[in-house]
């Protein structure tokens, strides 16, 4: 799944829970505008327009909230790719990148609702940039493993150190510090057959211990009003928390 876009499906979890919808998509807009592009972007070799890749969480809360990348057109050894959420009624926008056969994004933008919006594309930058750290390496011996019945071979991978902040009168400061890890094999559409990012929420942030509480909201045969509750005044209180997500390719 590509890339950086933790922020936007973890408050995929909230858009369907509660009344405040229109609240929570300004917000999920926001900090897409915000948060800058990774300056690399892996391009399978021999691409044409039309390949197309969808990712999806094995996360069963994430059902239905994957993500499709597809090559829209390829000029002098540029390649525009479109980047579009699978459930377009939570959230309909569309991110492009122009990216070089040797995978460097020259420019990127969000389209929301008729407004284009440029996004920032940024390299590594150690000390105080979003991505601290971003690391493309090729493996010594290509990795063997199977994924849902589809087997590959990961010939490249990708880590990103990413550290983000914001702040929100809804939900609060959100601080956090990730690590996202990308395995490539070439024989795939854009390459990416799986993702797995990790993290860490510093003191202050609430907003995803909020995201279990706010699940079991959705359960009221199984769980009581009261523990409800009693969870969301917890995760009010909470200074850290770790998280991992992954992330797989599904064959189209």
């Amino acid at each position: 799944m590509k890339r950086a876009m933790f922020f936007v499906l973890t408050f995929f979890f909230l858009i369907p829970l509660t009344g405040c919808m229109s609240l929570l998509q300004g917000y999920v807009v926001s900090s897409m505008k915000k948060e800058p592009v990774c300056e690399r972007f892996y391009i399978h070799p021999d691409p044409k327009v039309g390949d197309t890749a969808f990712y999806t969480s094995d996360n069963e809360n994430m059902t239905g909230n994957g993500s499709r990348v597809t090559l829209v057109s390829r000029e002098d050894r540029v390649n525009l790719v479109s980047i579009e959420p699978e459930n377009r009624k939570m959230l309909d926008f569309r991110k492009l990148y122009w990216v070089t056969d040797n995978g460097r994004v020259l420019r990127a933008q969000l389209e929301y609702k008729g407004e284009i919006t440029p996004l920032k594309v940024e390299g590594e930058n150690p000390e105080s940039g979003y991505f601290r750290r971003v690391a493309f390496e090729r493996c010594a011996v290509p990795q063997h493993f199977d994924i849902k019945g589809r087997s590959y071979n990961v010939v490249y991978i990708q880590t990103q150190q990413m550290v983000h902040h914001s702040g929100d009168p809804f939900f609060g400061t959100v601080d956090a510090d990730m690590t996202q890890v990308n395995f490539y094999d070439p024989d795939v559409p854009f390459g990416l057959v799986k993702t797995v990012l990790s993290g860490k929420t510093k003191a202050g942030a609430g907003a995803f211990d909020f995201i279990g509480a706010a699940l079991k909201a959705t359960q009221p045969d199984v769980f009581s009003t009261r523990e409800v509750l009693n969870d969301i005044y917890a995760s009010s209180k909470s200074s850290e928390h770790s998280f991992i997500m992954d992330f797989n390719y599904t064959p189209e």
